[in-house]
């Protein structure tokens, strides 16, 4: 094996490392009251209204090629939470004996806040709660190897109310991942 590979096998293993240990910390610390916490940091990168109704709000990324970042996602009053990776985007982070990824949006490893009463295992999986979440924060890894084309990614969130009816519909919100060369 090229030691440029090697090289690229061990940045994804220590990637894959160090965002489970992050998502552990995150998930389990602060903010995971059972109406929805929100930390100082989160509340200044992404401003979501709340008027009391089902809201979406996304952080637009940008990233050099073989940077990695975090995407982070914000609603309030749903009871049912689903993040779409862009199309060219791999649905989780590279483990170390995968072929090679260009891009990762790490959805299994998001650290979700406060956490979620279930999970359904779908593509892409869903969060959901028992009873609506004043506040739901994401917060996504994002992956993208040095070799990755350039460009805009879109990605989205639906967040649905706990009963949908005429006047209380899902709502999507869409975010972009920009990906620039590295110079």
């Amino acid at each position: 094996m090229p030691s440029c590979s090697r090289r690229a096998a061990l940045y994804r293993c220590a990637l894959v490392g160090a965002v489970g240990v992050a998502g552990c910390l995150g998930r389990y610390g602060r903010g995971d009251d059972r109406r929805g916490g929100a930390d100082a940091s989160t509340e200044s990168r992404v401003n979501c209204p709340d008027d009391g109704s089902v809201t979406a709000c996304v952080e637009d990324v940008v990233l050099l090629q073989g940077e990695s970042g975090t995407a982070t996602v914000l609603v309030r009053h749903a009871s049912t939470v689903q993040v779409f990776p862009p199309e060219t985007f791999a649905e989780s982070l590279p483990p170390s004996h995968a072929s090679p990824v260009e891009m990762g949006l790490g959805i299994d490893e998001a650290s979700v806040r406060p956490r979620p009463d279930g999970t359904m295992e779908s593509y892409p999986p869903y969060w959901q709660w028992d009873e609506p979440r004043d506040r739901v924060t994401a917060e996504l890894p994002v992956f993208v190897e040095s070799t990755a084309p350039p460009g805009s990614y879109r990605y989205g969130v639906e967040a649905r109310p706990r009963d949908v009816s005429a006047d209380r519909r899902p709502v999507t919100a869409n975010g972009t991942i920009d990906v620039t060369e590295r110079t």
